[in-house]
Formats: C-alpha cells, sequence, structure tokens
C-alpha cells in the first residue's frame, strides 16, 4: 500500500477526473466506523441540491459489473448496504460497481445524469480523483492507536489519512467535552488544512418489518438482538438500556442468514420470559432478511428494524454542510 500510494504521489499511477463533483466517505480500517450512516446523511443533504448518485463495490454481492440497485433488489444481486440505501431512497440513485472509474462513466453516460456522485468506502479507490476526500476513525478504535494488518485492523498505515480533507471521529459519547475532544485532536495531529469532526450514532424508533398496525416497542418488552454487523457493541449497549430483556445474537458483517440461523433466533425468541417479544436488527440485516425463503411469516411480525443516523457534535454538521457547498460550488 505504501508503495502503491507513492506512485499515486509521483504520478505515475494516475487518476482519472470527471465533470461532476466526487465525495468520498471511507475509513483506514477494515470497517466498524458507522461509514453507511455517515454516506447516507451526506448523500440525503446533496440529493436535496443535486441529482445525486451513490456508487459502492457492492460487498458481499454474487454478481459483478455495473448495476442499479433499487428497492426491489436482493442483497445477493447488489450487496446489503446498497440495497438499505436504496430502499431508504437517500439519494435519486444508488448503484455498484467494483470498478469505480468505470461505474462513474457509466452513470454519467446514461440518462440518469447525476450531477454528483458519493463514492461509498472510496478511501482506497484512488484511480477515482475526490473532490471531498472524508475519513472516518471510530471513538473506540482511533487509527493512531492502530497498526497495518495483519498486526492491527489498518487497511493502510495511518499516516496516509493526510490525504483526507475531513477526519470524522464517530461513535462518540453525546455527551463528548472540548476537552475529550482536544484530547483526540493532540492524538490524531490533523495538518492544518484538515477538518477534524466528531459524530455520534443516534438510534431512532424501532419500526416493523411487516406489520404496520405492531405495537410499538416499550422498555418492558423482551428482545432478541440480531446483528451481522462489524462492533455491534454499542448497539447492544443501547439495547440493554432500552428494554428489559436483551438476548444477542452476533454474527460477524455481512453474514448470510442460514435456515440454521433463523431457527436459532425462533427458539430464542421463544425462551424469552413471558410478556411482549421482539426480534430487532439493523436496517443492514433487514436488507438480509427481508427476502429470506426460510424466514417464515410468523417471524417476520415480531421483527423490528432498528434505524441508526449521524448525529455531528459541536458545530460539525454547520462545518460539512459548508465544505460540501464549497465542494458543488466550484462545478457551477
Amino acid at each position: 500500500m505504501n508503495l502503491r500510494n507513492l506512485l499515486f504521489e509521483r504520478g505515475i499511477l494516475r487518476q482519472e477526473s470527471f465533470p461532476v463533483p466526487v465525495v468520498s466517505v471511507g475509513n483506514l480500517s477494515v470497517g466498524g466506523t458507522g461509514k453507511t450512516p455517515h454516506t447516507e446523511r451526506i448523500a440525503s443533504y446533496l440529493s436535496d441540491l443535486l441529482t445525486t448518485a451513490i456508487l459502492s463495490r457492492g460487498y458481499g454481492r454474487q454478481t459483478h459489473g455495473y448495476r442499479i440497485v433499487s428497492p426491489d433488489s436482493t442483497a445477493e444481486e447488489v450487496g446489503d448496504e446498497p440495497l438499505q440505501m436504496a430502499c431508504k431512497q437517500v439519494a435519486q440513485i444508488v448503484a455498484v460497481c467494483e470498478n469505480r472509474r468505470k461505474g462513474i462513466r457509466q452513470l454519467l453516460d446514461s440518462h440518469l445524469s447525476p450531477q454528483a456522485i458519493v463514492l461509498d468506502d472510496g478511501f482506497q479507490h484512488r484511480y477515482v480523483e475526490r473532490n471531498l476526500d472524508i475519513v472516518l476513525t471510530d471513538y473506540h478504535r482511533l487509527y493512531a492507536l492502530d497498526l497495518p494488518l495483519p498486526a492491527g485492523r489498518l487497511r493502510e498505515h495511518k499516516s496516509h489519512a493526510r490525504r483526507a480533507q475531513v477526519i470524522v471521529v464517530t461513535k462518540c459519547p453525546t455527551d463528548l467535552t472540548e476537552n475529550e475532544a482536544q484530547s483526540i485532536r493532540n492524538l490524531l495531529q490533523p495538518t492544518d488544512t484538515q477538518r477534524l469532526l466528531f459524530s455520534a450514532m443516534d438510534y431512532g424508533t424501532p419500526y416493523p418489518m411487516d406489520a404496520a398496525d405492531a405495537i410499538p416497542l416499550t422498555p418492558d418488552t423482551h428482545v432478541v438482538l440480531l446483528t451481522g454487523i462489524a462492533h455491534a457493541e454499542t448497539l447492544e449497549a443501547h439495547c440493554r438500556n432500552a428494554y428489559k430483556t436483551v438476548y444477542s445474537i452476533a454474527y460477524s458483517d455481512h453474514h448470510r442468514y442460514t435456515e440454521a440461523d433463523l431457527h436459532q433466533v425462533e427458539t430464542a425468541l421463544a425462551a424469552l420470559p413471558t410478556g411482549k417479544r421482539a426480534i430487532v436488527t439493523t436496517e443492514k440485516d433487514a436488507a438480509r432478511l427481508k427476502g429470506h425463503k426460510a424466514l417464515s411469516h410468523e417471524l417476520r411480525q415480531h421483527i423490528y428494524i432498528q434505524p441508526i443516523r449521524t448525529e455531528f457534535l459541536f458545530d460539525g454538521w454547520a462545518q460539512m454542510q459548508d465544505l460540501l457547498k464549497k465542494t458543488i460550488s466550484a462545478f457551477a
């Protein structure tokens, strides 16, 4: 990775620029920084100003090449995170392509004609020139304290964070103090031209997967928490504060649910104490579960989806909006 980055910096490997603003949201680590909710919020803001496309690799899909993602797509066709974003309609267009340059070209050559493009998990895709590069780092796993794979979880050396114009420390406590923020600044040592922002996870009200008339979850609900995401500890802690009983079933990130997995969930649900029982899962997991052939109607009626949104701390969102406006105004 060091050699590859050097080749780009020397101009031996060349980036391709495009006639529309390209914003990248990515990270140095292998996952778990809250990338999807940040991508959603940024794309949603841009889509209120311009026709915006989100372009993702479509991690975990069983297809290849360029595809437009619709709410009727499946996770096997397009990947769970792009499907989640398409279902939520956070941007006018969601597409997948493992070759980001080719994907952007096909978007621009199509009738869709996006006026801005957000690269989902694009920090290492250097063949595309970005007009705004945003790198995320988990408050609990700051890249400054991590090491490259296999000793740590970094895809590349922490020094390469200098490529980004914006560093966002994610999953912070909502009551993060200015002094704590300054301590993190001293640790990360952003350059004079970099913005350092802080954000926290905002857990909204869970909504039923199917039953529109389902009873809302209450503090006396007994819950099976079903997750296949990276680092579910923060969500689990939230659920333990919100519900009477929480039985957690946690799989690895992008886990493909099997019939045996769903049987385990059904057994765990039945074993919960008497009273209101529910299964709580993430929007990302729901994208993989909704079309599952082994998911029974009865089990579906118990599934509630936990929305996760990102909230910027201090004046972070105002700064992000300002940067996004400046980025798109350069193309006006």
